[in-house]
């Protein structure tokens, strides 16, 4: 789940999947939907998107979904490519808040963003090598 609030001109997006801020696809298809939201609110000047809590801006896919069903796979995959999609084309500036771990799909989001910007503590891999 994404939550979000706006303060000013200004979008905060939470990403809040406890207790790493996994990705399904219905989040995913919730934040390319908040993003085209935004995109029409002209008020919107920029995006900051960050996770929940201090321990992780977000581990990537839940992998626990894919569960060896690559129909399923393929359907997840889709998902990440039309939502951070969203967020590279995004009318508004994009900016990654990285407060913790950003792994696999977590720093895929941070790359789609126009700029990043990191916590001393934060930490970021693509461990997809490992995974499949």
């Amino acid at each position: 789940m994404v939550n979000h609030r706006i303060e000013g001109h200004t979008a905060v997006l939470t990403i809040e999947n406890p207790p790493a801020n996994t990705w399904t696809p219905e989040s995913l298809r919730g934040l390319e939907k908040l993003v085209g939201e935004l995109g029409a609110d002209r008020n919107v000047y920029a995006a900051v998107i960050t996770g929940a809590g201090e321990k992780f801006f977000s581990a990537g896919a839940d992998l626990k979904k894919f569960a060896g069903d690559k129909v399923y796979a393929r359907h997840f995959i889709a998902c990440f490519g039309a939502a951070f999609e969203a967020l590279m084309n995004a009318r508004f500036v994009t900016i990654a808040a990285v407060n913790g771990y950003a792994m696999g799909g977590g720093l895929e989001c941070c790359l789609a963003c126009d700029l990043r910007v990191a916590e001393s503590h934060a930490q970021m891999a693509l461990p997809e090598p490992a995974v499949g």
